[in-house]
């Protein structure tokens, strides 16, 4: 019986399965095609209170692209409100999020999706963007104003413009109000120079300015894709012509020397004009006691007196006339220093407390002895050579200049073509060295270079072991000038009054390095009344 209940089963079996697959052509013609998805490392893009999510390689037009039978590209991220779903009637190969405004990371889930509303397999990207609260924590530098009683000129002094670590600058509008009521803009861009300039106002005259500044915000992964804005407004003052006068710099001068051969005439040297400088006025008196007005345009750099009374301040006064104005404002007289006659070094020496380092040279890219820092090249009025401390020897470095006699001095100028590495300087007169077993010297200017070396050099040497071990020492008194001269490359002296010894001492008691005891000096001057 069992047998014959297994063989009816078989053949039910086997008849059940015929034509099973006779109707499947009338609903399945073609492969079926699912949605695909995109790419599994999406990175975004930040903006200001917008993120750009690329998911592909690169940025394609909706028909080149395609993921199967996906029509849509959605987006999904959590607010809070709840769960935002944005949807893009194409496949991108990028979208763009907007009115993200919450400071926070996002999380984007990003999905294909066909006509039907079935799915991909969903990618995530993380971006956080720049929204007003980061843009809270930002500002702008504000400008330098310089004032003249009817000019306002604004300047930013940074090297990069208005551009900072944090943003790239883009651009400035600016407004104000005139005195005429009205309203005046203007625009800077990155392009320009970082000023601008108001004209035709009144002295003392008080007025705000309004400023917006375009800005692309810079991120961990760099520059935003959008430009900011931010706004402020400042107020701005003229100044009075008293205001303005005492903000000049009278023009200034190198020397004012009287000459070796004729004692009754005196140059003085000037530096470049200064700001806004139109003309500078002299007045000396002459030897009947009368006083001479000389007049010097900007563009001379010498002005020879004649028939000067030693002894005598000579005056200056000048002149000023504010940019894109016609107003001229001038100073009141003021007394400037002595005319003065310049002493020859040649027959000088100098005795460092450390000897010299076998750098520097006297133009000619040799590095014999005499163009390797030795201290007489301070004496030859070349500024191409000088004198350099020995490396690693303590400070302070000294230099001892012996005058050969006792002498009045009344300035005295250090110079150095790089700064010399100088902080603060000390500078001692003195007849009384206290150098026991010190001997006077005299160079042969004469002789080559090489031969006044061979000269010196022993004498010299056997000088610096008699330079106490702990300068300044009692017997220099005290100094006579002090200052600190941080990257100066000339150092002036002006004493008060003048005063006699035989013995200048430079006393560097430290340098501007912080590293290294270098100090080095490429010239001196001395002058007396």
């Amino acid at each position: 019986m069992k047998r014959i209940i297994y063989f009816l089963l078989i053949v039910t079996t086997l008849y059940s399965c015929t034509g099973q697959y006779d109707n499947i052509g009338l609903y399945a013609t073609e492969e079926t095609v699912y949605v695909g998805k995109f790419g599994d490392m999406p990175t975004v893009n930040i903006g200001y209170n917008r993120v750009e999510i690329n998911l592909m390689d690169d940025r394609f037009s909706p028909d080149d692209i395609y993921l199967g039978k996906a029509k849509k590209t959605v987006v999904e991220y959590e607010e809070s409100d709840g769960l935002q779903r944005r949807v893009f009637d194409s496949v991108c190969s990028w979208v763009n999020i907007t009115g993200l405004t919450t400071p926070k990371t996002y999380i984007f889930s990003i999905y294909a999706e066909d006509e039907h509303g079935n799915k991909s397999v969903a990618v995530e990207a993380l971006g956080k963007p720049f929204t007003d609260e980061d843009l809270a924590g930002y500002s702008f530098p504000l400008p330098n104003m310089i004032p003249t009683p009817t000019t306002m000129d604004f300047r930013w002094t940074e090297e990069s413009g208005l551009s900072s670590s944090l943003f790239n600058f883009a651009e400035l509008l600016y407004s104000y109000t005139d005195r005429n009521g009205k309203l005046v803009t203007g625009n800077l861009t990155s392009k320009d120079v970082p000023r601008f300039s108001i004209v035709g106002l009144q002295p003392s005259d008080n007025f705000p300015i309004s400023v917006t500044c375009k800005i692309i915000p810079i991120m961990e992964s760099g520059p935003i894709l959008d430009t900011v804005t931010m706004e402020r407004e400042f107020f701005a003052k003229t100044a009075s012509p008293e205001e303005y006068l005492s903000a000049r710099t009278l023009r200034p001068l190198k020397t004012a020397k009287i000459h070796d051969d004729d004692n009754s005439q005196a140059t003085i040297t000037w530096s470049d004009a200064t700001d806004h400088l139109t003309w500078t006025e002299i007045r000396y008196q002459q030897s009947n006691g009368i006083w001479k007005n000389e007049y010097i345009d900007n563009r001379y750099t010498e002005t020879l007196c004649t028939d000067i009374k030693r002894g005598v301040k000579f005056q200056i006064r000048c002149a000023y006339t504010p940019p894109q104005t016609n107003e001229e404002y001038v100073t009141e007289w003021a007394d400037q220093e002595l005319f003065m006659v310049k002493y020859d070094l040649k027959n000088w020496t100098v005795v460092p407390r450390h000897g010299n380092h076998p750098w520097g040279g006297d133009g000619s890219g040799s590095q014999t002895v005499w163009s390797g820092g030795h201290p007489m090249l301070i004496l030859d009025d070349d500024p191409r050579s000088g004198w350099h401390s020995k490396l690693g020897t303590a400070f302070p470095q000294v230099l001892i200049i012996d005058m050969k006699e006792s002498r009045a001095v009344s300035k005295f100028v250090l110079n150095s073509a790089d700064g010399g590495y100088w902080n603060n300087v000390e500078l001692y007169l003195t007849d009384e060295l206290s150098m026991s077993g010190y001997v006077t010297h005299t160079v042969n200017w004469s002789s080559t270079p090489e031969a006044r070396v061979d000269n010196y050099s022993a004498w010299v040497n056997k000088m610096i072991a008699l330079i106490p071990a702990n300068p300044p020492v009692a017997s220099w008194g005290s100094p006579i000038a002090k200052t600190q001269a941080k990257k100066a490359t000339s150092l002036s002296f002006l004493l008060p009054q003048t005063l006699h010894g035989q013995f200048l001492i430079v006393l560097f008691p430290d340098n501007n390095l912080g590293w290294a005891t270098y100090i080095d000096v490429h010239g001196i001057e001395v002058f007396s009344e």
